[in-house]
Parts: structure tokens; sequence; C-alpha cells
């Protein structure tokens, strides 16, 4: 009549957690919710050296997400830890010029893994390239190829080449 308690309420030596994948997970779970959303892994991502943008980090969190509610959970994180470990990370990230990921990040100062059009006006003008209001939306919409009003990792290597060649 004894039931196994709910996931959430096992403890680490229930879960079997290596101590400092808790401990990562801890770093990480920045709202302290007891879960990572996408966000979060993101920073987790990309400090870690994955050149992860926000489409890919949302790809990787979907994959390891097995209760279905857009976060990862210890266990969850645990998994993705493991498989990480063993070089088989679902959805490798995209193969990007060092330098086109350097002033990717330079520039997306929310940390959001996309150049929303105030950062995207910046990015231009250290290229030199005054924009006005309406030449900044024209060349977002040209770039911003799944319309979400901000250029994800990929885009922005389309527009920096674009600019360069």
């Amino acid at each position: 009549f004894f039931s196994d308690p709910p996931p959430h309420t096992m403890t680490e030596a229930e879960l079997h957690i290596d101590p400092m994948v808790k401990a990562t997970f801890e770093k990480y779970d920045v709202d302290k919710s007891g879960d990572i959303c996408v966000k979060e892994l993101l920073h987790a991502l990309v400090d870690c050296g994955v050149d992860a943008d926000a489409k890919h980090t949302k790809e990787v969190c979907a994959k390891y997400d097995l209760d279905g509610n857009g976060k990862l959970c210890i266990k969850e994180f645990a998994v993705l830890v493991q498989d990480a470990m063993h070089g088989s990370v679902a959805g490798d990230a995209p193969n990007v010029d060092p330098v086109v990921l350097s002033v990717f990040r330079k520039h997306d100062k929310d940390g959001s893994g996309a150049i929303e059009a105030s950062e995207l006006k910046e990015v231009l003008k250290e290229c030199d390239y005054e924009v006005d209001d309406a030449k900044l939306a024209e060349t977002l919409k040209h770039y911003d190829l799944d319309n979400n009003q901000s250029l994800c990792l990929k885009e922005f290597e389309m527009l920096l080449r674009d600019f360069m060649y």
C-alpha cells in the first residue's frame, strides 16, 4: 500500500544524481523553480562551449523533456549531461564561424539566444552602416526567415556573410 513518491519529491540518493550534476543543475536553475527552462539551458550550453542558439536549445530541451512541460527537471538534465559526456547530445549545434559566434554573443545583450531589432541596430552601427528605423525593419525582415522578429544564430550568420562579402 506504500507507493513511490512523485519524482519531484525523491531525494538525491533515490535518484542517484551525481553531486556535480546536481550542483550544475542548481547553478543554472537561476529562478530556483526546480526546473531548467530553455533560457536557462541556453546559458548552460553556451557556458559549456556549445555553439547553441535559441532554436537549437529548444530542440535539445524537447528531446530530453520526457514529461513535455517545456523544461528539464533534474532527472532529465542528468540524462542530457550523461549524453553530453559521451558526445551524443541531440541536434548538435550548427557549425558557425567562431568570429560570427563571438559577434552574436557580444550583441545578444539580453542572453535570449536571438538578435532583436535594437541589438541588430548596434551591430550595423558597429559595421559603420547607419540605418533608420525603416531600413532596420527591412533588413530584419529580409534575414528573419522564421518571422519571429529576431535573428537566430544561423540567420545572423547569413546577414554577416552578406555584409562581409
